[in-house]
């Protein structure tokens, strides 16, 4: 699972893409009235007829429904996976061809994370879709309401995103309790992570999102702050963007002690290659193996395996910690 440099990153996923969406500002979130509705449902209380759920999403758009969503279409791997997580996997009707575990494949793939099918999603009569924002979000809304099919826009750029979207999708399937009782156990695991390498010495970490150009996790990513969880530091703190893009230049003269790259079932690029590419090979890390590749899957995907992924950086920090 966690080794030198042996495997590849994948290409697949989307993960570019994904990263594009990924980036973007949080907006704050509610439950207000609604012109017309004369009661609004309280979390943690039951629903009753009559009543409306209202949450406002993280592009500002409020979204109304007449009663918990049943009939949920996911538009990312980690929407799938929270709703499974929340134990409302049941409501899912359809997902990205993105989502590969072979128990979702009775559910039907409606596309991809920017351009899934308008006709694929209206075939499942969906009363909620669900997606990660971006700069198609309103086109998607628009498109989705001529057919009375409301979008709840979310952002997945830190935890505090993570946390408050499975806060909201518990709310908007009927599953607020269970929600809370995830982000607890989330926190949890994270907060043993985090005590379990207190004073130790931080190793230098550069995560590798993608090789040429190199990109790179940065500052407001979840990816970071898993990495400082876990006991590193990153590379390059002093960078403001999110995914920011590096030269090789800069990163031979930084000379981080670790690089971390996520790899799939389905590689288009081998990192063992470093070993002999121009600039590369001139890193310790390269050269000395600490290259270290972890699952792409839960990597790269910020839902309900962030505990997962802290714990996969803490072996690579510090294997002596696993033994």
């Amino acid at each position: 699972m966690v080794g030198s440099v042996r495997r590849s990153l994948r290409a697949g996923n989307a993960l570019l893409s994904i990263m594009a969406l990924v980036i973007g500002t949080s907006c704050g979130t509610g439950a207000e009235g609604h012109e017309g509705q004369s009661t609004i449902w309280s979390p943690g209380a039951d629903w009753d007829e009559g009543t409306a759920i209202a949450l406002v999403d993280d592009t500002g758009s409020e979204v109304v429904l007449s009663e918990p969503a049943t009939r949920v279409i996911a538009l990312a791997p980690s929407i799938t996976e929270t709703l499974i997580a929340l134990g409302a996997g049941g409501t899912i009707v359809g997902r990205t061809i993105y989502d590969r575990s072979p128990d979702l494949s009775s559910i039907p793939a409606v596309g991809d994370l920017v351009n899934p099918s308008l006709e694929s999603i209206v075939q499942q009569s969906p009363d909620l879709v669900v997606s990660l924002a971006g700069n198609s979000t309103e086109l998607m809304r628009r498109r989705l309401s001529a057919f009375d099919i409301p979008l709840f826009a979310v952002t997945a750029s830190d935890t505090a995103d993570i946390f408050r979207t499975i806060s909201n999708l518990g709310v908007l399937t009927g599953y607020d309790l269970e929600a809370y009782s995830l982000i607890t156990e989330l926190r949890e695991g994270l907060d043993e992570v985090r005590a379990s390498v207190l004073g130790l010495a931080p190793p230098s970490v550069l995560y590798l999102v993608w090789h040429d150009p190199p990109l790179s996790a940065g500052p407001g990513t979840y990816l970071e702050e898993l990495i400082e969880i876990a006991g590193g530091r990153p590379a390059f703190p002093e960078l403001s963007a999110s995914w920011p893009e590096l030269s090789l230049e800069a990163i031979v003269r930084r000379q981080p002690d670790l690089i971390v790259v996520s790899i799939g079932d389905e590689p288009s690029y081998d990192p063992g290659d470093l070993l002999t590419a121009p600039g590369w090979r001139e890193l310790r890390a390269v050269r000395e193996g600490r290259v270290y590749d972890l699952p792409v899957d839960i990597m790269n995907r910020p839902g309900p395996q962030i505990v997962e992924a802290a714990r996969l950086l803490r072996t690579v920090f510090f294997p002596e910690l696993d033994r």
